[in-house]
């Protein structure tokens, strides 16, 4: 994981030397003697916490220190608020599905790269709403509601080279088609319309705005298809 990478991801400079150190604390050489994957999660959200108590960058209460209270959306991995100043959005994105400090830093890092008008910063972290430890994450607070067409997103996504892939699934009995981009790098899904939540906004400019799209490595999935 190299250091220029997660500096890019860091928030201002009196939270980034802290949350730096803290990363730096959560790597693999912490989950010696850890055999499965929950006993690896748990082992480096404890190294999380403590790193974050050390370096002065661990909130209690994030939610109502950083921001005005009120929930703006909910997914399987984080909580959305508005931040004090009204001009960002802060994520309290849980760390229980990661093993190490790599698998946070590829996810932002790699949104960064891709989505630059919702970069995300790291400034600290916490635990959430299930008392689970969790990063703090801030990106711009997104001010249009009007959900991009299926087609203005594909024609965006493939602008930027990558390929469009048609699948269907099965779960539970019901067959569900999926869309997914890929190109040499990164694979990329939960950029489509649904009626479960708003995955890409675009304004009155054409800008689009992918709200936390799921990123993973195209070789992983080129090993699983």
């Amino acid at each position: 994981m190299e250091d220029d990478t997660i500096r890019k991801t860091l928030g201002k400079q009196s939270q980034g030397d802290g949350v730096y150190q803290t990363i730096k604390a959560g790597n693999k050489s912490g989950n010696a003697g850890c055999d499965s994957f929950e006993e690896r999660a748990l082992s480096f959200t404890k190294q999380i916490e403590q790193a974050a108590k050390d370096n002065n960058v661990w909130f209690e209460n994030a939610v109502f220190s950083l921001t005005d209270g009120v929930m703006i959306g909910k997914g399987g991995e984080a909580q959305v608020y508005k931040s004090n100043d009204d001009i960002k959005a802060i994520k309290i994105f849980s760390l229980i599905y990661m093993v190490d400090s790599e698998d946070l830093i590829y996810k932002i890092a790699a949104n960064n790269q891709l989505f630059p008008e919702t970069r995300y910063h790291i400034i600290g972290f916490t635990r959430d709403e299930k008392n689970e430890v969790s990063a703090i994450l801030e990106q711009p607070f997104v001010q249009t509601k009007v959900r991009a067409s299926q087609d203005v997103i594909d024609k965006y996504v493939q602008s930027i080279g990558f390929e469009r892939i048609e699948d269907t699934i099965v779960i539970s009995g019901s067959t569900i088609k999926t869309v997914t981009y890929q190109n040499s790098e990164f694979r990329i899904s939960d950029a489509v319309v649904k009626d479960t939540g708003d995955n890409v906004l675009v304004d009155e400019n054409g800008t689009l705005y992918f709200i936390d799209p799921f990123i993973v490595p195209a070789k992983v999935w080129s090993e699983n298809v």
